[in-house]
């Protein structure tokens, strides 16, 4: 019995507890352009990722269209 009153206690912090922030980063082109936005996605068969724009918008790019090191930082995602 004291298991599941422990479960239940668990399971309560975890639904109260706030998602996660999301990580704002700037990806920059070679032309010298830049977006702020967090990756919620990739997808491999396509070889593009999801970003989330600030304002909500969702865009789906090749990351090839970044520099080098946001390139990396994508791959590392």
């Amino acid at each position: 019995m004291r298991e599941v009153a422990s479960f239940i206690i668990l399971s309560g912090a975890i639904l109260l507890t706030p998602p996660a922030k999301a990580e704002l980063r700037e990806f920059k082109t070679p032309d010298g352009k830049s977006v702020m936005a967090e990756i919620v996605g990739y997808n491999a068969k396509l070889g593009k990722v999801e970003l989330k724009r600030e304002n909500g918008k969702r865009v789906k790019v090749k990351p090839s269209v970044f520099v080098e090191e946001d390139q990396q930082y994508i791959t590392d995602w």
